[in-house]
């Protein structure tokens, strides 16, 4: 699955789970955060969206996923998914 995929997929579970339609603000989605005032997601959207892309990937987030990086900015997001997709994968 490429990154763009894993975007796509991100921005579909987000939009389907907090009811906001991120095509609306596309061009803000690369720098800014998802709780910005521009695109306005709370945290406990945060929340459910974590658990919604669980399911969606079939993985499984851990704490340092987190807390080790901007987890409220969708790129941070899609190269988490992609490098869990990728580790595994059978070599």
């Amino acid at each position: 699955m490429s990154k763009e995929e894993i975007a796509n997929k991100v921005i579909e579970v987000i939009n389907n789970a907090v009811k906001v339609d991120l095509a609306n603000y596309s061009n803000l989605l690369t720098e800014k955060s998802l709780f910005d005032l521009e695109i306005g997601l709370l945290p406990r959207d945060l929340l459910e969206i974590f658990f919604e892309l669980q399911k969606a990937f079939n993985i499984t987030f851990e704490e340092k996923d987190v807390m080790d990086s901007r987890f409220d900015m969708l790129p941070n997001i899609v190269e988490c998914i992609y490098e869990k997709k990728m580790a595994a994968q059978p070599e």
